[in-house]
């Protein structure tokens, strides 16, 4: 016969089943703990996985240093900037050494960009650095330079000692009255440096250089319209390319390429007759400005380009602007800075003159008829 149980006896016998299979829930619980999230609900699984998705962002580098050349190439000519060509003018006090000046109609020295290669500083120098502009050509020239402080020979120029500039140096004045340099010094996002001379500051250094330079590209006469054909030795397409022409009655015209040679096939381009005319440049030089933005240029910089390639137009008819395939202008033109900077960005724009394929013959024929 069996006993009832009495309170205490049943509280017993639940405490003894508890202790025999507390064992058995722990270890399950182990098993299991790998695969059981602890403490993420459904939101927050998908805000973890909607955070992994977004890129993240690259460190800027340290230091950024732009260089920005502009070119001026005549299509019968040897060299780019040659000083018996160029008719603009880097005015005092930056030197210029056998470089033709324009002079306006009141018989006085212009006061205008001119062809030029452009270096500024964007983020932190950590130390002093140097700077070295070295043209390889033989018949390649040193014109001139900015700031004066550097060391300099034929084929070189050498910026020592490169660093942050503080409040206590000053800025040399340039020219007599607002210089065409002005809105450069006052760009805000470049650095302000000093070299060898302690007391002076600058936001930029100059160049002004004439290289031996084979026109990448050429036009020739293709019944009512023209084709742009390959003319340098490089596989290389330019990221963009235009072609200007100026019309007598004023105004011109423009068109744009942003591939001016599929494969080896020559490029047609409508005839100049066509196109529509414009009387501001700026207009039709949007495409180039656009690039220099895309490239990190300030509006300064940007404002500056415009107005040296409009220098370097001349009078010419028909001319070509064009940006160098990246790493051309290495060939003719080397720039070094030491320590390497986190970014050192290279633009060169070239500006070819007289590039109407009749040209040849109209000089042919004067040289005739004067004997």
């Amino acid at each position: 016969m069996t006993r009832p149980m009495t309170p205490t006896r049943r509280i017993a016998s639940a405490l003894l089943l508890l202790a025999a299979l507390l064992p058995v829930f722990t270890t399950q619980g182990q098993a299991q703990a790998p695969d059981t999230p602890t403490n993420t609900t459904p939101a927050a699984d998908s805000a973890v996985e909607s955070a992994g998705a977004q890129p993240v962002p690259e460190p800027q580098p340290t230091l950024i240093v732009r260089d920005l050349l502009v070119l001026q190439a005549d299509q019968y000519g040897q060299l780019a900037n040659d000083p018996a060509q160029l008719r603009t003018t880097l005015d005092q006090p930056i030197l210029h050494r056998g470089r033709a000046k324009l002079i306006d109609d009141n018989g006085g020295y212009t006061n205008s960009p001119m062809p030029l290669g452009l270096i500024s500083f964007q983020g932190i120098i950590d130390q002093p650095m140097r700077v070295r502009v070295d043209l390889p050509a033989d018949n390649a020239m040193v014109h001139a330079h900015w700031p004066t402080d550097a060391l300099t020979g034929n084929r070189q120029v050498h910026w020592l000692s490169v660093q942050a500039a503080g409040p206590d140096q000053r800025a040399d004045r340039l020219g007599n009255g607002e210089h065409w340099l002005t809105a450069m010094r006052a760009a805000d996002d470049r650095l302000w440096l000093t070299m060898r001379d302690p007391q002076r500051k600058e936001k930029f250094l100059l160049y002004d250089v004439a290289v031996p330079y084979v026109p990448a590209m050429k036009l020739e006469q293709a019944d009512q319209a023209y084709k742009l054909v390959k003319q340098a030795k490089t596989d290389q397409t330019p990221p963009i390319t235009l072609l200007l022409i100026r019309h007598q009655d004023q105004g011109w015209s423009a068109q744009s390429l942003q591939s001016p040679w599929p494969g080896e096939e020559p490029q047609l381009l409508a005839a100049a007759a066509g196109q529509p005319r414009e009387v501001d440049l700026n207009k039709l030089l949007s495409p180039l400005t656009e690039q220099l933005r895309q490239r990190g240029y300030n509006d300064a910089e940007v404002s500056l380009a415009r107005q040296m390639v409009g220098s370097a137009l001349e009078k010419s008819q028909m001319s070509l602007v064009y940006i160098m395939p990246d790493g051309e202008i290495d060939k003719q033109v080397q720039l070094r800075v030491e320590p390497a900077p986190g970014r050192l960005t290279r633009t060169a724009i070239v500006v070819i003159n007289h590039v109407d394929p009749d040209m040849g013959t109209r000089v042919r024929m004067l040289i005739a008829e004067l004997g």
